[in-house]
């Protein structure tokens, strides 16, 4: 019995061995299992995660055809990037056209981007640019930012070369904005045009006023009679064309424009009578005409202004004085003509 009772106690230390052992292959085998599991959720997780998290990058783009360097943060992923950030080292410096290390893109970031979306601003005219051998050519950015199924902070570093882009040659090609550019101009070439002709037509409605004050003076006969005369006949038709066109509810308007230009007419060839005066002149009939030709300039360059008719009323006295000095001068060139003739 002893030996029986012996036996079946080995047999069931060995059943009980081997159950341990059997046991702890299947414990291992569901802990790796369990673990195979896990890595397989952590990758599918990560997976999922690379697929629809943003994607933010940064880079310089040096349009073809224009030579300017613009810098562009763009999303290239599929979710909603936020609370970017962006640090470059070293700092973004410009040729001095562009202050770009003031835009609020550069000093605060930005707090959301949409997928596909991106930012472009002018970093430089690529020749100033390049052309200053102590800006850099590489930058380090490093770009942090949220987003995706994950909440940590995402961050990547890029490195910025534009060493690749320097004394390359670009083809200056047009497109449709060169095209709406050239389109906008010509119009604005036409309308200028248009203007011009309207204004030339106006003028020639009117006549045209040729301001040569030699015509009057080249066949004046010398003598100090014909010189009073020829004074006397320019105060006479300044007097006519005062009271003519500057009617009881004074002047306004396109005649104006008439009186200023008979005004400047008027005052050269009054300077022409007094540069051809005879040796003879009497100093006083020369000082008044030379007063008479300054009241002359005054009335011809005045500018009139939207002020309640203020600047129209001086120009009704101007004129008012300018005509009491010429019916004075023509007193007294009558009376020297009429001492003349006793």
């Amino acid at each position: 019995m002893d030996t029986i009772l012996l036996l079946v106690q080995i047999a069931g230390l060995a059943f009980l061995i081997i159950y341990v052992v059997k046991t702890w292959e299947m414990a291992s085998a569901t802990r790796r299992a369990a673990e195979a599991t896990e890595r397989s959720v952590s990758e599918m997780r990560e997976a999922r995660d690379q697929e629809t998290a943003p994607y933010v990058v940064v880079y310089f783009d040096v349009v073809s055809g224009s030579n300017l360097i613009y810098l562009v943060v763009k999303n290239i992923g599929r979710s909603i990037a936020e609370k970017i950030r962006l640090v470059f080292t070293p700092p973004l410096c410009t040729s001095g056209i562009v202050r770009i290390e003031e835009l609020s893109l550069i000093k605060d970031g930005i707090e959301s981007m949409p997928p596909g979306y991106e930012v472009r601003t002018l970093f430089d005219p690529a020749p100033k640019y390049f052309g200053n051998a102590a800006l850099p050519l590489k930058y380090t950015v490093k770009i942090s930012y949220f987003g995706g199924i994950e909440t940590h902070e995402r961050t990547i570093e890029q490195v910025l070369d534009l060493a690749m882009h320097k004394g390359l040659v670009y083809v200056d090609r047009k497109d449709v904005h060169d095209l709406v550019k050239n389109l906008e101009a010509l119009t604005r070439v036409s309308d200028k045009i248009e203007t011009a002709v309207d204004s030339i037509s106006v003028i020639l409605k009117k006549g045209v006023l040729i301001r040569n004050p030699t015509i009057m003076t080249t066949r004046l006969e010398s003598g100090m009679i014909n010189w009073r005369e020829a004074l006397l006949a320019k105060a006479d038709e300044f007097e006519n064309l005062w009271l003519v066109l500057n009617k009881e509810d004074r002047v306004y308007g396109s005649t104006l424009d008439e009186l200023q230009a008979g005004a400047f007419l008027l005052r050269d060839q009054f300077l022409a009578l007094l540069s051809n005066r005879p040796s003879d002149a009497d100093a006083d009939l020369v000082g008044n005409g030379l007063e008479i030709s300054r009241r002359l300039h005054e009335i011809g360059q005045m500018e009139f202004y939207i002020d309640g008719g203020e600047s129209i009323r001086r120009f009704n006295e101007l004129g008012d004085k300018t005509l009491q000095e010429m019916r004075k001068l023509k007193e007294a060139i009558s009376s020297s003509l009429a001492h003349d003739g006793t």
